[in-house]
């Protein structure tokens, strides 16, 4: 859009438009897996859930993946190059079947995504409770999303939360349960101050926009 000498058209269905944003979109996913592998550390609302599976099969994501699951790796990225070639030859070939599906309309289509829903969340240990869980989440993102809530920044929060709580118990134990160890040391002072200002700075913004609105 910074460059098309048709900028005017951008935001209305052109074609070059939906290429790049849907490009940026697949290419995020990707780079989200780098801090993911390599510091333990999700980019984003999928890879946290990555997470989260990783945790299942009692494998920590992180430095120490590439030497005690080095098979592990290699899997995920053949896994992702071939994820891309797929879209590739399947956007080729598909597109106009695909087409048809978004025409279903939504009172038809969302029965199905519930009953699919239902089954996987039923079938995994075979309990009543995991359904109810399920619908229970359900209930509260969308109130959530109505109210104007991060989705993916809950989910961030209640995937990160048990590793931040680990991480946070083993620092303590680490320094003798003495808070002030941490500000003297310089990168953790660092580290505290960037965390404190992205925390304000994100709370100012919330308030300048409401402000702004009202």
């Amino acid at each position: 859009m910074r460059w098309s000498k048709n900028k005017e058209e951008f935001g209305k269905g052109k074609l070059e438009g939906v290429i790049s944003s849907e490009t940026a979109n697949n290419a995020a996913t990707g780079a989200a897996m780098i801090p993911l592998l390599a510091l333990g550390l999700p980019g984003g609302a999928l890879t946290a859930m990555m997470v989260a599976v990783f945790q299942m099969h009692d494998l920590e994501p992180g430095p120490l993946v590439f030497y005690n699951s080095p098979d592990l790796i290699w899997i995920v990225f053949a896994a992702m190059f071939y994820a891309n070639l797929s879209i590739l030859f399947i956007g080729l070939i598909e597109t106009k079947t695909i087409l048809y599906l978004l025409k279903i309309p939504f009172q038809f289509l969302a029965p199905l995504i519930l009953l699919l829903a239902t089954i996987g969340a039923y079938i995994s240990r075979g309990l009543v409770l995991d359904v109810m869980v399920m619908f229970g989440a359900g209930i509260l993102g969308f109130l959530l999303r109505r109210t104007g809530y991060s989705i993916p920044g809950i989910v961030l929060g209640l995937i990160l939360g048990k590793i931040g709580e680990q991480n946070f118990a083993q620092g303590m134990q680490m320094v003798h349960y003495d808070l002030g160890t941490y500000f003297s040391r310089p990168i953790c002072s660092i580290l505290i101050a960037a965390g404190a200002l992205t925390l304000a700075a994100g709370v100012y913004r919330a308030f300048a926009s409401s402000s702004h609105k009202a």
